[in-house]
């Protein structure tokens, strides 16, 4: 099996499993910055969201205003949908898949966002979550992406992993 090599002078870290906790990411960015800074041959430098970013954490609506607005200059970054994104989306087309998402976490997304009453998710969802199709908070989300390298995604609970 042939693996994909980071060309030198290149600095690529990935970030994977947020699930709504904003106070880890933001430690977590800042490790990152810390790292970079040291690394001061580093002519690129990239950050891979693997995806997972809202649910079951209390902050999901913080976590995409940080990847959307307060990511480290410098750093070009890449947002691919996890399996929580591809749920919430399936529910905004699809309100019968509502169960579905609120089995794995969906609810704490819904509350970070204002939606309280249980009752009408999916009104509510279009009016509060701003996920309308053209919305900027649909970006990061809606993304798709590849990793080439599996061992990439290995452990990356709130920790970065620099290849």
């Amino acid at each position: 099996m042939k693996h994909s090599v980071v060309p030198e002078g290149h600095l690529v870290y990935a970030v994977g499993d947020i699930h709504g906790r904003a106070d880890l990411l933001t430690l977590l960015l800042d490790q990152i910055k810390a790292d970079a800074a040291a690394s001061v041959d580093a002519k690129k430098k990239a950050i891979v969201f693997v995806g997972d970013y809202i649910d079951r954490g209390p902050a999901s609506r913080r976590v995409v205003d940080l990847l959307l607005n307060d990511l480290p200059t410098g750093f070009d970054a890449r947002f691919l949908k996890g399996n929580h994104e591809d749920m919430m989306l399936k529910f905004l087309e699809d309100p019968s898949s509502l169960g579905h998402w609120l089995n794995n976490g969906g609810a704490a997304t819904l509350e970070s966002y204002g939606v309280e009453e249980y009752t009408s998710y999916y009104n509510a969802a279009r009016t509060h979550l701003g996920l309308q199709k053209d919305a900027p908070h649909r970006r990061p989300i809606e993304r798709r992406g590849r990793i080439v390298t599996s061992n990439v995604l290995g452990g990356l609970h709130h920790q970065y992993c620099r290849i």
